[in-house]
């Protein structure tokens, strides 16, 4: 089960206007960080063609090569995949939404959650009641054994899950 969420990062398309730099070969920059992918750079009926017209590099648009270009200070718009943290929605014991990644895109969590464990419960010779909690386990956790001198009186077997409660296991006469 989940615990808790931490960190959610998706890919997300936009489209952005951008303003082509004082002269030609000029590089432009995005205004969002982690850009993976430019997936069009048009201005009007102009679409431009990666490698031929521009290239893309540490998140710049660079008109570097001899192809064509926008007119120096005019605006042009780009269609980009980048990566960005989002907070998730409906966040519960199983999982959690988001909204806004690109379709079959990776999605990256940063989630802490909660082991299956089994828990001993124990009685002394003096009638103190103690509860020895079991390692958590991926798979198949196991109770640890009640210490010498003392009666194991049941296993508690928590899987964490609400509709799941903790599951007792009287193991003693």
């Amino acid at each position: 089960p989940v615990h808790d969420v931490r960190k959610v990062d998706i890919t997300k398309q936009t489209t952005a206007t951008v303003i082509h730099g004082s002269y030609s070969g000029v590089a432009d920059a995005l205004p969002d960080n982690a850009v993976i992918e430019i997936v069009a750079v048009k201005q009007g009926g102009t679409t431009y063609k990666k490698t031929t017209d521009y290239t893309f590099t540490g998140g710049l648009i660079d008109w570097s090569p001899s192809g064509d270009e926008p007119a120096p200070g005019s605006s042009y718009d780009v269609t980009y995949k980048y990566i960005t943290q989002v907070v998730p929605t409906d966040i519960d014991e199983r999982g959690f939404s988001v909204e806004g990644a690109v379709e079959g895109s990776l999605i990256l969590v940063d989630y802490q959650w909660r082991l299956p464990r089994t828990d001993t419960v124990s009685i002394d010779r003096d009638g103190k009641i103690t509860r020895i909690k079991g390692m958590p386990r991926r798979f198949n956790p196991r109770a640890v054994p009640a210490p010498s001198g003392q009666l194991e009186l049941a296993q508690l077997t928590h899987s964490w899950f609400t509709d799941n409660p903790t599951r007792v296991n009287n193991t003693s006469i």
